[in-house]
Protein backbone atom coordinates (compact mmCIF):
# COMPACT_ATOMS: atom_id res chain seq x y z
CA UNK A 1 0.00 0.00 0.00
CA UNK A 2 1.37 3.39 -1.03
CA UNK A 3 1.95 5.76 1.88
CA UNK A 4 0.51 8.66 -0.14
CA UNK A 5 -2.89 6.93 -0.23
CA UNK A 6 -3.08 6.56 3.55
CA UNK A 7 -4.89 8.83 6.01
CA UNK A 8 -2.71 11.34 7.84
CA UNK A 9 -0.66 9.88 10.71
CA UNK A 10 -1.20 6.27 9.56
CA UNK A 11 1.76 4.22 8.33
CA UNK A 12 2.28 0.81 6.72
CA UNK A 13 5.90 1.32 5.69
CA UNK A 14 8.81 0.06 7.75
CA UNK A 15 10.14 3.64 7.67
CA UNK A 16 8.04 5.66 10.09
CA UNK A 17 8.57 9.30 11.12
CA UNK A 18 8.64 10.42 14.73
CA UNK A 19 5.37 11.21 16.47
CA UNK A 20 4.07 14.71 15.63
CA UNK A 21 4.63 15.71 19.27
CA UNK A 22 5.73 13.97 22.48
CA UNK A 23 2.21 14.07 23.94
CA UNK A 24 0.74 12.12 21.02
CA UNK A 25 0.16 8.37 21.43
CA UNK A 26 1.61 5.87 18.95
CA UNK A 27 -0.37 2.68 18.36
CA UNK A 28 1.20 -0.31 16.58
CA UNK A 29 -1.25 -2.84 15.13
CA UNK A 30 -0.75 -6.52 14.32
CA UNK A 31 -3.13 -9.44 13.91
CA UNK A 32 -3.15 -13.05 12.75
CA UNK A 33 0.44 -13.73 13.70
CA UNK A 34 -0.34 -17.48 13.98
CA UNK A 35 3.00 -18.30 15.66
CA UNK A 36 4.72 -17.27 12.43
CA UNK A 37 6.58 -14.24 13.81
CA UNK A 38 9.57 -13.72 16.07
CA UNK A 39 11.96 -10.95 17.03
CA UNK A 40 14.54 -11.95 14.43
CA UNK A 41 12.30 -12.18 11.38
CA UNK A 42 9.41 -9.77 12.01
CA UNK A 43 10.07 -6.15 12.86
CA UNK A 44 7.56 -4.46 15.17
CA UNK A 45 8.06 -0.68 15.44
CA UNK A 46 8.35 0.91 18.86
CA UNK A 47 5.34 2.76 20.18
CA UNK A 48 3.21 3.40 23.22
CA UNK A 49 0.47 0.82 22.66
CA UNK A 50 0.52 -2.51 20.82
CA UNK A 51 -2.79 -3.77 19.45
CA UNK A 52 -3.14 -7.46 18.55
CA UNK A 53 -6.49 -8.33 16.98
CA UNK A 54 -6.43 -12.09 17.45
CA UNK A 55 -5.24 -15.39 16.02
CA UNK A 56 -2.11 -15.39 18.10
CA UNK A 57 -1.67 -19.12 17.39
CA UNK A 58 -2.13 -21.87 14.84
CA UNK A 59 -4.66 -23.93 16.82
CA UNK A 60 -4.44 -22.71 20.40
CA UNK A 61 -2.28 -25.41 21.98
CA UNK A 62 -0.69 -24.46 25.28
CA UNK A 63 2.83 -24.36 23.88
CA UNK A 64 1.56 -22.14 21.06
CA UNK A 65 -0.17 -19.79 23.49
CA UNK A 66 3.04 -19.60 25.55
CA UNK A 67 5.15 -18.86 22.47
CA UNK A 68 2.80 -16.08 21.37
CA UNK A 69 2.58 -14.54 24.84
CA UNK A 70 6.36 -14.68 25.32
CA UNK A 71 6.83 -12.86 22.01
CA UNK A 72 4.36 -10.14 23.02
CA UNK A 73 6.02 -9.84 26.44
CA UNK A 74 9.34 -9.19 24.74
CA UNK A 75 8.02 -6.15 22.86
CA UNK A 76 8.79 -2.71 24.35
CA UNK A 77 5.32 -1.13 24.29
CA UNK A 78 3.96 -0.01 27.67
CA UNK A 79 0.49 -1.39 26.93
CA UNK A 80 -0.18 -4.47 24.80
CA UNK A 81 -3.90 -4.87 24.13
CA UNK A 82 -4.80 -8.38 22.95
CA UNK A 83 -7.93 -10.21 21.86
CA UNK A 84 -8.34 -13.80 20.71
CA UNK A 85 -9.31 -15.06 17.28
CA UNK A 86 -11.02 -18.14 15.91
CA UNK A 87 -7.74 -20.13 15.84
CA UNK A 88 -7.06 -19.55 19.54
CA UNK A 89 -9.20 -22.54 20.45
CA UNK A 90 -8.37 -22.99 24.13
CA UNK A 91 -9.22 -19.37 24.93
CA UNK A 92 -12.87 -20.17 24.16
CA UNK A 93 -13.40 -22.66 26.98
CA UNK A 94 -17.09 -23.58 26.34
CA UNK A 95 -16.32 -24.23 22.67
CA UNK A 96 -13.12 -26.12 23.43
CA UNK A 97 -14.72 -28.41 26.03
CA UNK A 98 -17.19 -29.61 23.38
CA UNK A 99 -15.01 -29.60 20.27
CA UNK A 100 -11.38 -30.17 21.28
CA UNK A 101 -11.09 -33.63 19.70
CA UNK A 102 -11.84 -32.19 16.28
CA UNK A 103 -8.59 -30.22 16.46
CA UNK A 104 -6.22 -31.75 19.04
CA UNK A 105 -5.00 -35.30 19.63
CA UNK A 106 -4.83 -34.73 23.39
CA UNK A 107 -7.04 -32.38 25.35
CA UNK A 108 -5.35 -29.19 26.54
CA UNK A 109 -6.14 -27.25 29.72
CA UNK A 110 -8.28 -24.29 28.67
CA UNK A 111 -8.10 -22.71 32.12
CA UNK A 112 -4.31 -22.71 31.94
CA UNK A 113 -4.40 -21.13 28.49
CA UNK A 114 -6.75 -18.38 29.65
CA UNK A 115 -4.60 -17.76 32.72
CA UNK A 116 -1.54 -17.35 30.49
CA UNK A 117 -3.10 -14.39 28.68
CA UNK A 118 -5.15 -12.95 31.55
CA UNK A 119 -2.23 -12.86 33.98
CA UNK A 120 0.70 -12.45 31.62
CA UNK A 121 1.89 -9.14 33.06
CA UNK A 122 4.43 -7.10 31.07
CA UNK A 123 1.70 -4.63 30.10
CA UNK A 124 -0.51 -7.24 28.41
CA UNK A 125 -4.22 -6.48 28.68
CA UNK A 126 -6.50 -9.26 27.40
CA UNK A 127 -9.99 -8.17 26.35
CA UNK A 128 -13.02 -10.37 25.75
CA UNK A 129 -16.10 -8.21 25.25
CA UNK A 130 -14.70 -5.56 27.56
CA UNK A 131 -13.02 -2.15 27.61
CA UNK A 132 -9.70 -0.73 28.71
CA UNK A 133 -8.94 2.96 29.10
CA UNK A 134 -5.36 4.13 28.67
CA UNK A 135 -4.63 5.94 31.95
CA UNK A 136 -2.32 8.58 30.48
CA UNK A 137 -4.71 9.92 27.84
CA UNK A 138 -8.22 8.53 28.34
CA UNK A 139 -8.51 6.71 25.01
CA UNK A 140 -11.08 3.94 25.46
CA UNK A 141 -10.44 0.63 23.70
CA UNK A 142 -13.03 -2.13 23.37
CA UNK A 143 -12.14 -5.65 22.24
CA UNK A 144 -14.20 -8.64 21.11
CA UNK A 145 -12.98 -11.92 19.55
CA UNK A 146 -16.24 -12.97 17.87
CA UNK A 147 -16.73 -13.56 14.14
CA UNK A 148 -19.61 -14.95 12.04
CA UNK A 149 -19.78 -18.73 12.08
CA UNK A 150 -17.34 -20.37 9.66
CA UNK A 151 -16.64 -24.11 9.86
CA UNK A 152 -17.27 -24.04 13.64
CA UNK A 153 -14.06 -22.55 14.99
CA UNK A 154 -13.64 -20.75 18.31
CA UNK A 155 -15.55 -17.57 19.12
CA UNK A 156 -17.93 -18.14 16.20
CA UNK A 157 -21.52 -16.97 16.36
CA UNK A 158 -24.58 -16.93 14.15
CA UNK A 159 -25.28 -13.78 12.19
CA UNK A 160 -28.33 -11.94 13.44
CA UNK A 161 -29.47 -12.14 17.05
CA UNK A 162 -26.31 -13.69 18.56
CA UNK A 163 -23.85 -11.27 16.99
CA UNK A 164 -26.22 -8.33 17.43
CA UNK A 165 -26.21 -9.05 21.15
CA UNK A 166 -22.40 -9.15 21.17
CA UNK A 167 -22.01 -5.90 19.25
CA UNK A 168 -24.64 -4.12 21.35
CA UNK A 169 -22.16 -4.31 24.23
CA UNK A 170 -19.72 -1.98 22.46
CA UNK A 171 -19.96 1.29 24.41
CA UNK A 172 -20.83 4.37 22.35
CA UNK A 173 -17.87 6.08 24.05
CA UNK A 174 -15.37 3.72 22.38
CA UNK A 175 -12.52 5.50 20.61
CA UNK A 176 -10.69 2.42 19.32
CA UNK A 177 -12.59 -0.76 18.49
CA UNK A 178 -10.79 -4.10 18.25
CA UNK A 179 -12.54 -7.11 16.73
CA UNK A 180 -11.05 -10.19 15.18
CA UNK A 181 -13.04 -9.95 11.97
CA UNK A 182 -14.00 -7.09 9.64
CA UNK A 183 -17.35 -5.41 9.12
CA UNK A 184 -19.18 -6.16 5.90
CA UNK A 185 -17.71 -4.61 2.77
CA UNK A 186 -14.61 -3.16 4.43
CA UNK A 187 -11.24 -4.87 3.83
CA UNK A 188 -13.09 -8.21 3.87
CA UNK A 189 -12.71 -9.44 0.27
CA UNK A 190 -11.50 -13.04 -0.02
CA UNK A 191 -9.88 -14.80 -2.98
CA UNK A 192 -13.25 -16.06 -4.27
CA UNK A 193 -14.41 -12.48 -4.71
CA UNK A 194 -16.82 -12.53 -1.78
CA UNK A 195 -17.18 -9.95 0.96
CA UNK A 196 -17.36 -12.03 4.13
CA UNK A 197 -17.43 -9.38 6.86
CA UNK A 198 -20.18 -8.99 9.44
CA UNK A 199 -23.22 -6.90 8.51
CA UNK A 200 -24.33 -6.71 12.13
CA UNK A 201 -20.94 -5.31 13.14
CA UNK A 202 -21.10 -2.68 10.39
CA UNK A 203 -24.49 -1.54 11.66
CA UNK A 204 -23.14 -1.06 15.18
CA UNK A 205 -20.10 0.83 13.89
CA UNK A 206 -22.38 3.15 11.93
CA UNK A 207 -24.20 3.88 15.19
CA UNK A 208 -21.20 4.60 17.41
CA UNK A 209 -18.67 5.85 14.82
CA UNK A 210 -15.37 5.03 16.59
CA UNK A 211 -12.22 6.87 15.56
CA UNK A 212 -10.40 3.65 14.70
CA UNK A 213 -11.44 0.03 14.06
CA UNK A 214 -8.64 -2.56 14.07
CA UNK A 215 -9.20 -6.17 12.97
CA UNK A 216 -7.68 -9.02 10.96
CA UNK A 217 -9.02 -12.51 10.16
CA UNK A 218 -9.16 -11.95 6.40
CA UNK A 219 -5.50 -12.05 5.47
CA UNK A 220 -6.13 -10.87 1.90
CA UNK A 221 -7.78 -7.72 3.25
CA UNK A 222 -4.63 -6.24 4.82
CA UNK A 223 -4.64 -2.47 4.56
CA UNK A 224 -6.29 0.78 5.61
CA UNK A 225 -9.54 2.49 4.64
CA UNK A 226 -11.00 5.78 5.88
CA UNK A 227 -14.76 6.11 5.71
CA UNK A 228 -16.74 9.29 6.29
CA UNK A 229 -20.15 8.96 7.89
CA UNK A 230 -23.21 10.94 6.95
CA UNK A 231 -24.64 12.82 9.90
CA UNK A 232 -27.82 14.79 10.47
CA UNK A 233 -25.73 17.91 10.90
CA UNK A 234 -23.44 18.15 7.89
CA UNK A 235 -21.16 20.46 9.87
CA UNK A 236 -20.39 17.58 12.23
CA UNK A 237 -18.57 15.26 9.85
CA UNK A 238 -17.31 12.08 11.48
CA UNK A 239 -15.10 9.36 10.06
CA UNK A 240 -13.63 6.01 11.04
CA UNK A 241 -10.24 4.67 10.00
CA UNK A 242 -10.47 0.92 9.39
CA UNK A 243 -7.27 -1.12 9.74
CA UNK A 244 -6.94 -4.75 8.68
CA UNK A 245 -3.68 -5.54 10.44
CA UNK A 246 -3.28 -9.19 9.35
CA UNK A 247 0.43 -9.88 9.71
CA UNK A 248 0.48 -12.97 7.52
CA UNK A 249 -0.58 -13.38 3.92
CA UNK A 250 -3.19 -15.77 2.60
CA UNK A 251 -0.40 -18.38 2.49
CA UNK A 252 0.52 -17.68 6.13
CA UNK A 253 3.77 -15.86 5.32
CA UNK A 254 4.58 -13.03 7.80
CA UNK A 255 5.11 -10.44 5.07
CA UNK A 256 2.67 -7.68 6.05
CA UNK A 257 4.16 -4.83 8.07
CA UNK A 258 2.54 -3.77 11.32
CA UNK A 259 0.27 -0.76 10.77
CA UNK A 260 0.98 2.29 12.89
CA UNK A 261 -1.22 5.26 13.76
CA UNK A 262 -0.69 8.30 15.96
CA UNK A 263 -3.42 10.07 17.93
CA UNK A 264 -3.25 13.50 19.58
CA UNK A 265 -4.22 14.14 23.20
CA UNK A 266 -7.96 14.04 23.81
CA UNK A 267 -9.52 17.47 24.23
Amino acid sequence: MSQKNLPEHVYTSSKIPDKPAPDWTRFVCVSDTHNKVNLKTYNVPEGDVLIHSGDLTEVGKLDQIKTAVDWIKSLPHKYKIVIAGNHDLTLDKPFYEESWNGFHHDKEDADEAINMVRNAGHGIVYLEDESFTIPENGYQIYGSPYTPRFYDWAFNGDRGSFLNEKWSKIPPTTHILMTHGPPSGILDLVATGENVGCVDLLQRIQEIKPLIHVFGHIHEGYGVLKKKWETENNDDIKSTIFINASSVTRRYKPQNNPIVFDLPPLN
